[in-house]
């Protein structure tokens, strides 16, 4: 028996992985059919946040010169003109500001410098998370 045989076989035997639900199928039909107006609104106030970011930042922190990217709805904000320690800022996001923004050095070293923004979500959690970072690094830096 083959190994994509197998994997086949232990697929069909999980849950039903292999095939989709009625609601599903139904949902992402209906999403491609009449969802445009949804999907343009979302880029708009996906669009919006990043102008938010933007602005905010080159008011608060000049130095960082943020970018708003070409597509996605992460804002990748990089902090190495700060020469700060990412950990001790990390902590004091965490411990004293109690918002958690993902550290770049996840994704391996080319982003040691970098935090990682979600800004897909209401834009009070985004003012939220920017605030903190902006008080944490200042703090760090003062």
């Amino acid at each position: 028996e083959s190994a994509r045989d197998n994997y086949l076989f232990n697929l069909k035997q999980v849950d039903g992985l292999s095939s989709p639900s009625i609601l599903g199928v139904i949902g992402l039909m209906a999403a491609y059919q009449k969802g445009a107006p949804w999907l343009d609104g979302l880029k708009t106030y996906l669009y919006e946040n990043h102008h938010y970011v933007a602005q905010t930042l080159a008011e608060q922190l000049p130095s960082v010169g943020y970018q708003i990217p070409d597509a996605t709805y992460l804002a990748w904000i990089d902090l190495s003109s700060l020469s700060i320690d990412m950990d001790k800022l990390n902590q004091c996001l965490i411990k004293k500001h109690k918002v958690a923004i993902m550290q770049g050095s996840t994704y391996g070293e080319v982003g040691k410098y970098f935090v990682r923004l979600n800004l897909g979500c209401p834009r009070e959690k985004v003012e939220k998370g920017l605030m903190a970072l902006i008080s944490a690094v200042k703090e760090l830096t003062e």
